[in-house]
Order: structure tokens, then C-alpha cells, then sequence
């Protein structure tokens, strides 16, 4: 938890990915990727919501949580938000992605988070990661939202953004992925993720 990124630099994701290389670790596992969400002040989703989602999307249905480790299955991850703009605006909605599928980059890099090259399989690309590909969409949701003509998106301007996210995770985060929920705070600090 201490290596985990302070702020957003380079220099912060860097130590993080020093400090996994040296773990030599690439997922934490269920219990450890929940002991390291709640650290990092990120709640547990409400079961009304897991309900409704698993209800309503196959991919969530019984069992989906029962792999506990790495897995070659596609890993899939739900998100509803809800979050007031720095504007004034209200937005809201929804937010699908499934791992391995590169939907809304394109050719271009994301924007707004920076994966992490993990030592086990370090050929993967954790830009392709489910979640990650949720959060970086996201960041992009939110910030479209919250531009306002001539004025920057600053710090200043995402903290005044408020709101909440839920998301649901077939699968336990990666190392990288946890990470990318770092960074996501760090970016919109008064928006609440649960998971």
C-alpha cells in the first residue's frame, strides 16, 4: 500500500512498478485486491447493485466471482455512474468492457491513466484489461462533461466534480489494474468508486 502512487507523475507510477517488480506479483487475489481497494478507500459495491447487474447481464450471473486466481477467460467489467460537473452539468449512465477487446482507443494511447507492466506476464497489454479500459472511458465521459469552452481541466476544476461509481469485476483486479482505481481517485477525488 505505501508504493501505491501519491499523485499521478511518472515518477510515482514508476515506483509502484518497481515495487511489483520486485514482488514479483501480478495479482493479489480476491482477499488481496479487496484489502487493497479498502485501503485505498474504495467500498464494496451494494449488493442491490450486484444483483440487478447479474440479473441483467449474463456475464455477471452465478459463479462469475469464484476464479481466484489468473485465469485465460475474459474478464468483464460493468460500471454505473452518477456525477455532478464542475459545470454544473449532471451525467450519468452506464459503461461496458470486456478484456482483450480495444474498444474506443483506436490507435491512440489513453489519455488519462497509465498502465503498469507486470513481471509475470509482462507481454500482456494491461491497457486491454477490462477495468482499465472502463476507467480510461470513463476519465473521458467525465471530462467531456466537464468542459466548459476556454477553460482548462485542471485539478481544481475535477475536484469539483462529485458523484459515485459502482462497478462490477468478474474477476480480481490486477496489479496494474489496481493501479489504474489509484489513479482514477486521485484524478476525481470526490467522486466515490465502489466495487
Amino acid at each position: 500500500m505505501q508504493r501505491m502512487p501519491r499523485c499521478c507523475t511518472p515518477e510515482d507510477i514508476a515506483a509502484y512498478s518497481r515495487c511489483i517488480a520486485e514482488l514479483r506479483v501480478d495479482n493479489f487475489g480476491a482477499m488481496g485486491a479487496r484489502m487493497m481497494l479498502r485501503g485505498l478507500g474504495i467500498g464494496d459495491a451494494p449488493t442491490e447493485f450486484l444483483d440487478r447487474v447479474a440479473s441483467e447481464h449474463p456475464q455477471f450471473g452465478a459463479g462469475f466471482g469464484s476464479i481466484d486466481r489468473p485465469s485465460q477467460f475474459k474478464i468483464h467489467a460493468f460500471a454505473e455512474y452518477s456525477v455532478m460537473t464542475s459545470g454544473g452539468g449532471s451525467v450519468n449512465g452506464s459503461l461496458f468492457r470486456e478484456s482483450g477487446l480495444n474498444i474506443g482507443f483506436g490507435l491512440q494511447a489513453p489519455r488519462w491513466l497509465r498502465a503498469v507492466r507486470l513481471p509475470i506476464n509482462a507481454h500482456v497489454e494491461r491497457e486491454l484489461c477490462a477495468e482499465f479500459q472502463l476507467l480510461e472511458a470513463l476519465c473521458e465521459a467525465l471530462a467531456s462533461a466537464s468542459a466548459v469552452a476556454g477553460a482548462s481541466l485542471d485539478a481544481a476544476r475535477r475536484e469539483q466534480t462529485i458523484g459515485s461509481v459502482e462497478m462490477l469485476i468478474t474477476g480480481s483486479s490486477c496489479a496494474s489494474c489496481l493501479c489504474a482505481l489509484r489513479q482514477f481517485r486521485l484524478l476525481w477525488p470526490n467522486v466515490t468508486l465502489a466495487v
